[in-house]
């Protein structure tokens, strides 16, 4: 597809890794967002990804910044996370602290789950899953849930939930232009 390009930001490659999923079946490149702004006006399909990182998305301010100059373009984003993606409402939260509501008009939203290693993270985030697990930790056992106890379980080790096939509703989504 001439006329789109993927743009991902990512951190510990889950992100890239999807970004190449997709780029390879519409047969667009897959940039790093760093150097996206360059390219923005170049094409008219825009596919965006960005890792979630304690509710933000990571690189999400190209797409904010630049809003008025893609108003005319066809913008998708997918952001990828451990959460599971087919819990209805959990990612609107999300979308709501990361995008205006104009913007959520206009961007077709989809949600990938990534990996998580440990051995690879930087301090801050094995921090922060270490809270998380203490907040899970103190729950009652009849108020957790199966991502509750997935975090429990796999706490401290590798686990990756990359699926190349999660990505064909957002090409079938390009391929027929809707939004």
């Amino acid at each position: 597809m001439k006329d789109a390009v993927v743009l991902y930001s990512s951190r510990y490659g889950s992100t890239k890794r999807y970004a190449e999923a997709i780029a390879a079946r519409l047969h667009c490149p897959a940039l790093d967002a760093k150097n996206g702004k360059q390219v923005l006006s170049e094409y008219e399909t825009i596919i965006f990804g960005g890792g979630i990182y304690a509710s933000g998305i990571r690189g999400v301010s190209l797409l904010a910044k630049n809003f008025e100059k893609l108003r005319d373009k066809r913008l998708f984003v997918y952001t990828v996370g451990i959460s599971d993606p087919t819990v209805p409402g959990r990612f609107s939260p999300i979308l709501e602290k990361n995008f205006s509501p104009k913007m959520r008009e206009q961007i077709r939203f989809f949600h990938f789950r990534g990996a998580l290693d440990y051995g690879r993270m930087s301090f801050l985030h094995r921090s922060m899953m270490k809270m998380l697990k203490s907040i899970v930790e103190k729950k009652p056992l009849s108020e957790r849930t199966d991502e509750d106890e997935g975090i429990l379980s796999s706490f401290g080790s590798k686990v990756d939930f990359f699926d190349e096939n999660a990505v064909s509703p957002l090409v079938e989504a390009v391929e027929k232009g809707s939004l």
